[in-house]
């Protein structure tokens, strides 16, 4: 259960059964690594090849999907969730989920039903032996498992990080991104500092009794403090079938008045993103001790914490790059090219000329290079030459327009009803917002626009060269 008493989304229901076998459950095991993507428009082949799997082990799911479903037959919407082993990367489960609750499984036999591993040969034998064991085949099955929906509503307190609180308050992870999503729309938000207070209701999908998505994030209230003003933010979803007797509101993050701002073509390389250090051309280098230019922007985040990129592009540069450490360039269109620096991997399958979309995993957190503590460096040119990468952001603003504020009060009036429902939690007034210095930012507009003062005197874990 919850810090506010609500069940975590990730437990099962109270009358769910034990589910039967998927790909999540081997997460625990050390030689594997778990990766999980959509096939997107590429295909299930080359979705797969950007998961970092050999062609060989590609042709080995093939073979076994062949006898329940073709490769090729994937679909863009299919969600591929990937076991591997760290060494070698060799396929040991892989799961397509065509629907909620309809899987494709392809993995190895249970090690009862394996053939008895060859004898291990003497020294002198294992001189004169070199052929390896042929690879185990896979098997692939259809399952089809009971969804069921439920709706979530939960109080939660910020006491260190919106991303732990989320958590903290028994909803799952998977919630952060459209949450972010939704706070980095808004600019009368600011930054979420301790302290700050939400109330939030989402709509999820249970498999087998088990969370396995959200379908929503229906609506949240916020407020900075608990003696703060809320702000409710409103999610209206594209309707499935609109009516022509009655124009629903478009899609998208609208206050009570109506209004949704305009999101920009650019977005932050992290959830939640906290600045650390700005662009300066004339700034002290912290670990050189001389004028150095600054040519980027820093985030301050643990290892390990997921880098995004910030628009749809072309890698051109994945490696070692001495100074900036582990680095990752992306060039954009319109002369844009970004650059991701002190990373401490890649996200498999990154290499010169993929093709990657906004917000795709590029790799993760880290301090190598010269670098004093972990953190990202985002560094942005235009054609050629540094620039400031939060005047990236370029905001607007529409409101809806009188036919459609019919429908969009009634969908209101439904979100309102479930957040008036939450009780408050009880929050110590002394712990109230952080200073500014040490509030995450939520969008690169809000750390644009914040004052002097809010991102001073943390250069010490900058380290960036000039390129």
């Amino acid at each position: 259960a919850s810090a506010t008493g609500m069940p975590s989304a990730a437990a099962p229901l109270e009358d769910a059964s034990a589910p039967p076998f998927r790909v999540m459950q081997l997460e625990r095991d050390p030689e594997l690594e778990i990766t999980r993507a959509r096939v997107g428009r590429r295909g299930c082949e080359a979705a797969l090849a950007a998961m970092g799997v050999e062609p060989t082990e590609i042709a080995r799911v093939a073979r076994a999907l062949a006898t329940v479903r073709k490769i090729t037959a994937c679909r863009g919407t299919d969600q591929l969730v990937l076991a591997a082993t760290r060494e070698g990367s060799k396929v040991r489960a892989l799961e397509i989920e065509i629907a909620p609750g309809e899987l494709v499984q392809v993995r190895e036999p249970e090690a009862a039903s394996r053939p008895p591993a060859p004898a291990t040969p003497s020294p002198s034998a294992a001189a004169t032996t070199t052929t390896a064991p042929p690879p185990i085949e896979l098997v692939a099955e259809r399952v089809s498992l009971p969804v069921s929906h439920r709706r979530q509503a939960v109080a939660l307190v910020v006491q260190t990080d919106l991303s732990a609180a989320v958590v903290d308050a028994g909803l799952d992870a998977s919630l952060l991104e459209p949450l972010d999503d939704a706070i980095d729309s808004r600019s009368d938000l600011g930054g979420v500092g301790r302290g700050a207070i939400f109330r939030i209701v989402a709509d999820a999908t249970y498999v087998a009794g088990r969370f396995d998505r959200y379908d929503r994030l229906v609506a949240f209230e916020y407020r900075p403090s608990v003696e703060g003003k809320p702000i409710r933010v409103y999610n209206i979803p594209d309707p499935p079938r609109p009516s022509a007797e009655e124009k629903p509101p478009s899609a998208g993050w609208y206050d009570a008045s109506g209004r949704q701002p305009m999101r920009s073509r650019w977005r932050m390389p992290l959830l939640f993103p906290r600045v650390t250090s700005r662009f300066n051309p004339r700034r002290m280098h912290p670990i050189l001790h001389t004028i150095m230019p600054h040519n980027g922007c820093d985030f301050g985040a643990p290892t390990g914490t997921p880098v995004y990129a910030i628009g749809p592009g072309v890698v051109t540069f994945r490696g070692d790059s001495g100074a900036t450490g582990n680095f990752v360039s992306i060039r954009h269109d319109g002369g844009f090219e970004s650059g991701y620096a002190h990373l401490s991997r890649f996200a498999p399958g990154l290499a010169p000329g993929v093709h990657v979309e906004s917000r795709q995993l590029v790799g993760y957190v880290g301090s190598t290079g010269r670098s004093t503590g972990p953190h990202l460096h985002l560094s942005v040119k235009l054609n050629g030459q540094f620039i400031d990468p939060l005047t990236l952001r370029l905001d607007g603003r529409k409101t809806l327009p009188p036919k459609q504020r019919d429908a969009f009060g009634k969908q209101r009036a439904d979100a309102d009803a479930a957040l008036d429902a939450i009780a408050l939690p009880k929050v110590d007034k002394v712990a109230g917002p952080a200073s500014p210095s040490a509030a995450p930012s939520t969008s690169a507009s809000a750390s644009a626009s914040a004052s002097a003062s809010a991102s001073t005197d943390l250069d010490e874990i900058d380290d960036e060269p000039p390129r």
